[in-house]
């Protein structure tokens, strides 16, 4: 029993020294801190910024004091390091030993300023892609959060590709360092279906009239027999003969009319129709084009006894 102690006894002083180390070390730190941030505040009152900002920084690197981002934010605001100076400001506001009326004011005031002499940009670019802001690197594409710069002009650049933009107070700009998709092949549909369909058109109405026209002929001639008293006597008389060949060729000319206007009017109808559905003016891409099937038009006529039709195929 007597040995177990003694074995745990020089654990536990090892123990003890090593806590003390780190107090003494933390206690070291501190004095560290407070001992920076007073030199800061001290060349502050003698108005070098520069040196004052490096003893903050360096207080602030030892430990996270309230008062030293406040005096920081204040340094940098007036070196016109405005967006350092935001991000100080913003970390006094969220410090737990701020003290919440001088964080009020704070709000108030030279946030409200720093606000308005910054800016933000989120970056749109290919991922992989290096981006840089004014030369600077600011991070690999993609970049999640915006990146926080002053007012004016900026040249950001991912790749090869460079845009100049503006920012205004507490603007946040979207800069898309993308490169842009080189422009479609455009086509247009051919003409060629709705020509055909309204020239054979056009055709069969002119044949219709012309067909018409002669089968008027044939019936003024019957008309002109009737008129004058001819009839036919028998089958040898050539009287009947020349009766029958106009009564006959006048019903023929009159169907072929007929059919002629009907084939006639059906293709301009189809001609319109396919106009419509081609739309030959309009451009498109060639690969809607092939997606979208429009190639070509084909004319099939159908023509049976006393009727005549004529079909478009293919696809629209």
């Amino acid at each position: 029993m007597t040995r177990t102690l003694g074995s745990k006894f020089p654990t536990c002083l090892g123990t003890l020294a090593l806590l003390a180390t780190v107090a003494i070390a933390t206690n070291a730190h501190a004095d560290d801190a407070d001992t920076k941030h007073e030199a800061g505040v001290a060349l502050v009152k003698q108005g070098q910024n520069e040196a004052a900002r490096i003893q903050l920084l360096q207080a602030l690197g030892l430990r996270p004091m309230a008062k030293t981002m406040l005096n920081l934010c204040v340094v940098e605001q007036q070196m016109k390091l405005e967006t350092e100076a935001l991000k100080h400001c913003l970390q006094f506001i969220d410090a737990k030993d701020a003290d919440p009326a001088m964080v009020q004011t704070v709000k108030d005031g030279i946030l409200h300023e720093l606000e308005q002499a910054t800016g933000k940009l989120t970056i749109v670019s290919e991922a992989g892609q290096k981006v840089e802001i004014d030369g600077r690197v600011v991070g690999t594409a993609p970049i999640s959060n915006a990146v926080l710069v002053k007012v004016g002009e900026h040249t950001c650049t991912a790749g090869a590709k460079t845009i100049k933009v503006v920012v205004h107070g507490g603007e946040n700009v979207t800069v898309k360092l993308v490169h842009d998709a080189p422009p479609p092949e455009m086509t247009k549909p051919s003409w060629l279906a709705p020509g055909i369909l309204a020239g054979v058109g056009v055709a069969g109405i002119g044949a219709g009239v012309v067909l018409g026209i002669v089968a008027s002929g044939k019936a003024s001639t019957l008309n002109g027999a009737q008129a004058e008293g001819r009839t036919c006597t028998g089958t040898a008389d050539p009287a009947c003969d020349d009766l029958n060949s106009a009564l006959s060729g006048g019903k023929g000319m009159r169907t072929g009319s007929y059919i002629a206007y009907g084939v006639g009017g059906a293709a301009l109808l189809g001609a319109v129709i396919a106009t419509i559905v081609l739309k030959p003016w309009q451009e498109r891409p060639v690969e809607t084009a092939r997606a979208t099937g429009v190639k070509s038009a084909t004319l099939v006529p159908l023509v049976e006894p006393g009727r005549g039709e004529l079909m478009i195929t293919g696809r629209f």
